[in-house]
């Protein structure tokens, strides 16, 4: 640490290239321990606050997910079991367009990776609306809003898109 109090910016590098190696590995557990974790550390001298900056960065992120869907083949799927529309979308939801489902499903795939795929979730206890700017936010009822309870999770981020025949879904669950 410099006489100032700021950290010296080599220490900056170090973990800017420890999250670039969990990062390129997909070592994605790595950042709460592990090799790596374990090997920044050890090149960082004490005074460097490194174990408390990624203490927050665990307690910050409850979890992450991810999830593609191929549009069509999904417009297959709806076509061929009529309930299924029913089964995993809320009454909101079941008019709109092929690609906006597609995306939204993509959405609630990501809410139950990054809750760790709870056992008993209900597909119809998580809505995905617009907000007033016409950002999708996410309205969790039921077993999914009990799946966050559980895991401390206070806010959702939430991102889509789709291109041609793929939709896609982001989402970051924070404590």
């Amino acid at each position: 640490m410099l006489p100032n109090g700021n950290v010296e910016p080599r220490y900056w590098f170090n973990l800017l290239y420890f999250l670039l190696e969990i990062i390129s590995t997909k070592n994605w557990a790595a950042l709460g321990s592990g090799t790596f974790c374990d090997s920044f550390l050890r090149q960082t001298p004490r005074n460097f606050y490194a174990r408390d900056a990624l203490d927050k960065l665990d307690s910050m992120i409850a979890g992450i997910g991810v999830d593609i869907v191929d549009v069509p083949r999904f417009g297959r799927q709806l076509e061929k079991t009529p309930r299924l529309r029913e089964r995993l979308f809320t009454p909101e939801e079941r008019d709109l367009p092929l690609r906006s489902l597609a995306a939204r499903f993509a959405a609630k795939e990501a809410i139950a990776k990054a809750l760790g795929g709870p056992v008993g979730m209900n597909w119809q206890d998580c809505t995905i609306r617009k907000d007033e700017a016409g950002d999708p936010q996410i309205h969790n009822t039921g077993s999914v809003a009990q799946a966050s309870e559980l895991r401390g999770i206070t806010s959702w981020h939430l991102t889509m898109s789709h291109d041609g025949d793929m939709a896609i879904a982001m989402v970051v669950a924070e404590r």
